[in-house]
């Protein structure tokens, strides 16, 4: 896997900002792996059971790293999640496609609010949480894509009421064996911290890369 990071010092803020790549092929077995870390250790479980979400959202639609393969629908605006591939253990395999994209809602007590909405073809049960589906039936994953935008409210002088400051972000596109990810951060307080280090989403990665903290540097 390539790594690659940069930081620099944000003056005005007093604070660093970093960004971190990677980029390389995996296996399907790999892809599959990682898609169930995604849903098991990495998306907020919030995000399968309420109808909201505070302070986060997904990526805008042309934020795309990868070519979308021939067969791949259209991102959706703030998407989150874009999942798609063959299913079913026996017979000729089912095509499946899943998205979790969060379109704007409100501003509400100091918080930016996000609607979770998820769509799903008919070959995968409505019943079954998004987090789940990967126990009840293998997926063959073809294309996927993960895209985190947390921030917070902001006040300008400029400007009346908040405004949302993206703090990190973590987006991954995986097509047909090639994988290739970028996470960035503002705020941080020295050059060598990562990106997501309270909630431990690029720290997730990084462990079921094999990655170190030392093979890229500060």
């Amino acid at each position: 896997m390539n790594v690659q990071t940069y930081s620099k010092k944000n003056w005005l803020k007093w604070s660093w900002e970093r960004e971190i790549s990677l980029e390389g092929e995996i296996s399907t077995a790999q892809a599959s792996a990682l898609v169930h870390l995604v849903f098991q250790k990495i998306l907020p479980r919030s995000l399968f059971h309420e109808k909201a979400i505070a302070n986060y959202k997904g990526r805008d639609a042309g934020q795309l790293l990868l070519k979308l393969p021939s067969k791949a629908e259209k991102p959706l605006q703030n998407e989150i999640v874009s999942w798609s591939g063959t299913s079913g253990r026996t017979g000729e395999p089912e095509r499946y496609g899943l998205s979790i994209s969060s379109p704007f809602l409100a501003f509400r007590q100091g918080a930016i609010l996000h609607e979770v909405r998820e769509t799903r073809s008919l070959s995968l049960p409505r019943s079954v949480p998004a987090h789940l589906l990967g126990y009840i039936s293998p997926l063959q994953v073809e294309s996927f894509r993960l895209g985190i935008e947390r921030f917070r409210p902001s006040r300008s002088p400029l400007s009346f009421g908040s405004t949302p400051e993206v703090q990190e972000r973590l987006h991954l596109d995986y097509t047909e064996g090639h994988l290739r990810a970028e996470i960035s951060a503002e705020g941080l307080r020295a050059p060598g911290e990562l990106p997501f280090s309270a909630t431990g989403e690029l720290r997730e990665l990084l462990d079921f890369f094999k990655v170190t903290e030392h093979s890229f540097g500060k």
